[in-house]
């Protein structure tokens, strides 16, 4: 594969992605697809977050795509809790059929534990990191900085825990 650069989506990337989308869901879930229609719409909806629009790209080509949107969920209590949707992901076909073994041949580890890691498959290995504290430590330093411009920057570790998962392991050598 070589190296591989994930990075933000362009306009130009526009007809790439929608064809990887189309490619990598047809005749997955049901004869044909949808999920290329469906990134064409989420784009021109005011929930779609443009900055969360990602592709993964080597040897000059798109080969991973991943979108986020934001969405309400109402709760049991009446309260509306804002959240973020995730999808359509996907990569090539070619790549989803080239034999590796996760964890087996490769690892994959995530990020803050969401629900979705449990959904793949494998499970994904995920760091968790309490955002409470990521996002008060955050605010905290901005509002100190804007009383003190010349306030030097700081380095904070916010700690955090690996969830072992499926989708860790010593690869084979």
């Amino acid at each position: 594969i070589g190296d591989i650069v994930i990075r933000a989506e362009r306009e130009d990337d526009r007809r790439e992605v929608e064809n990887l989308i189309r490619e990598a869901f047809w005749n997955v879930y049901r004869p044909g697809c949808h999920e290329h229609y469906l990134i064409t719409v989420l784009r021109g909806a005011p929930a779609f977050v443009r900055e969360l629009a990602l592709v993964m790209e080597a040897g000059g080509r798109i080969i991973g795509q991943n979108v986020f949107a934001e969405a309400v969920i109402e709760a049991d209590s009446g309260e509306n809790v804002k959240v973020l949707t995730m999808g359509p992901i996907c990569v090539s076909p070619e790549l989803q059929r080239m034999g590796l073994d996760i964890p087996g041949d490769i690892s994959v580890t995530g990020y803050d534990n969401y629900t979705v890691s449990d959904m793949c498959s494998p499970a994904i290995t995920t760091v968790e990191v309490d955002l409470n504290e990521m996002a008060h430590t955050a605010v905290t330093s901005l509002l100190q900085r804007m009383d003190d411009p010349k306030r030097p920057a700081a380095r904070h570790v916010i700690p955090g825990r690996v969830i072992l998962k499926a989708s860790h392991g010593v690869p084979k050598e």
